[in-house]
């Protein structure tokens, strides 16, 4: 079973990484490992389709937030995690 699908897309400078599911365990390191594979100068984290991070999955969207990453949340689950969101 499939917990968190990430899709990557790149255009110009900018990469978006849209998370689908749920940011926990595992797949907290393969989040942390596709933001170190992107090269763009601009990076976005669409989290409208994440229904859960748990405390590392929050760390880590912490951690991506102090670095420059912006994010794009629907819901106040979301944006709770990340400050305002946008």
């Amino acid at each position: 079973m499939v917990v968190l699908k990430i899709t990557t897309s790149s255009s110009g400078g900018r990469t978006t990484l849209r998370l689908d599911g749920k940011l926990v365990g595992p797949w907290v390191e393969e989040f942390r490992k596709a933001l170190g594979s992107c090269q763009a100068t601009e990076i976005t984290v669409d989290l409208s389709n994440t229904i859960f991070a748990d405390e590392c999955g929050r760390r880590a969207l912490a951690e991506a937030k102090a670095h420059g990453v912006r994010f794009v949340t629907a819901g106040p689950l979301m944006e709770a995690f990340v400050g305002h969101g946008h």
